[in-house]
């Protein structure tokens, strides 16, 4: 870790992470991170207080530059390793001792190894003890970011679930617990539509056996309404549906009871959007206007396919998935032009809605994650 201090003109290095100790001084570094992290999950099993506001996620970059800002206008740059992530801040190491309020700016590398720079300040700085001057540093954001940018492990889902029986309930709550941040009850099928019409959900989770009615009927009302929730069928033998039947009702996946960890896998993957980012993002002379209206743009377009689907109109469709592939083309979504077209291909023969749905499925998906370039810019 090499740190610099000097003028917005100069810098000159100060000290070496790796000179301060024996062996390997990556090794070292890595035996510090599993230490702290160990002692960071030792504190929660104890129901220690929390002092990020968002959770805390491992976000390991051996050498992230962070520069440190002085009230003289002097400035120390550092490449520091990261130990954790959170929307509201990050966790660094230092041979350096920095005072709280101290202003920063983070040099941020994404997933898709894109690099964005956010401003911060130092919100703690504490000796390590027998780490022979390192510091543990952190950070507090001056904004919120994104963190499934940096950790697919981030995101959790908001879950609403249409299950009648008290078993499968709490079978529901245990196995989804690792991919689900809060969720939902609902124990009718009216109860299920309010929820889903009535709040933001990640999934939506229900058992064909929904008493009273017919459940996918209503799904196909909520579709036709423009719902762009992802919303997944789950059956048994006691009530069996047609796969096909769920898809063409609007349906995003389906799970089969009794339900295990690889159906929770499944409904998850229907809904967990890994950010998908313009490939002009970053770049000298990028549009970046022109990304973030076609990004931002793309909640309100979902609808109106959705209502499309639902009311079997596969001409409008059709012109729909021309359009939007020359909007990604334009504005550099090539992810998502490729579905467009994938989706366009469906449409070209004689096609049933079970048939083309999963297609329109991960187009819907890969527009849900498209971010525009105004989440990383200072």
């Amino acid at each position: 870790m090499e740190i610099k201090r000097g003028s917005t003109s100069t810098a000159q290095p100060i000290g070496s992470i790796g000179t301060r100790r024996s062996g390997n001084p990556s090794q070292s570094v890595v035996a510090v991170l599993d230490v702290l992290d160990a002692q960071g999950e030792k504190s929660a099993r104890a129901d220690a207080p929390n002092k990020r506001i968002t959770d805390r996620h491992t976000y390991r970059v051996r050498e992230l530059t962070v520069e440190f800002i002085f009230p003289d206008g002097s400035y120390a740059q550092s490449n520091c390793p990261s130990r954790n992530i959170s929307g509201s801040g990050i966790g660094i190491l230092s041979d350096a001792f920095y005072y709280p309020n101290t202003p920063c700016r983070v040099h941020l590398v994404t997933l898709q190894n894109q690099r964005f720079v956010v401003n911060g300040r130092v919100a703690r700085c504490r000796y390590l003890p027998g780490s022979a001057g390192l510091h543990e540093v952190g950070i507090r954001f001056e904004r919120r970011i994104d963190v499934a940018l940096f950790n697919r492990q981030g995101p959790r889902l908001r879950m609403l679930i249409g299950e009648a029986d008290p078993i499968m309930q709490r079978l529901l709550k245990t196995l989804s617990r690792a991919v689900c941040r809060e969720y939902l009850i609902t124990q009718t099928v009216e109860e299920f539509v309010l929820a889903l019409n009535a709040a933001d959900f990640d999934v939506a989770l229900f058992s064909k056996g929904l008493p009273p009615g017919n459940v996918l009927e209503e799904v196909v009302k909520v579709r036709s309404a423009g719902c762009a929730t992802a919303i997944v069928a789950m059956s048994g033998e006691e009530d069996p549906v047609p796969v096909d039947d769920c898809y063409a009702a609007g349906c995003s996946a389906f799970v089969p009871k009794p339900l295990t960890k690889e159906g929770i896998a499944i409904m998850a993957q229907a809904a967990v959007r890994d950010p998908v980012i313009s490939s002009a993002s970053g770049l000298p002379g990028a549009d970046t206007k022109l990304i973030d209206e076609f990004a931002s743009g793309l909640e309100a377009h979902i609808r109106e396919w959705e209502k499309c689907f639902a009311e079997r109109n596969w001409a409008q469709l059709r012109n729909h998935m021309t359009c939007i592939a020359l909007e990604a083309n334009a504005a550099s979504f090539e992810i998502i032009e490729n579905a467009a077209q994938a989706v366009s291909a469906k449409l070209q023969g004689d096609v049933s809605a079970a048939d083309m749905r999963p297609a329109f499925n991960e187009l819907a998906r890969l527009c849900h994650a498209a971010r525009p370039v105004q989440c990383f810019e200072v």
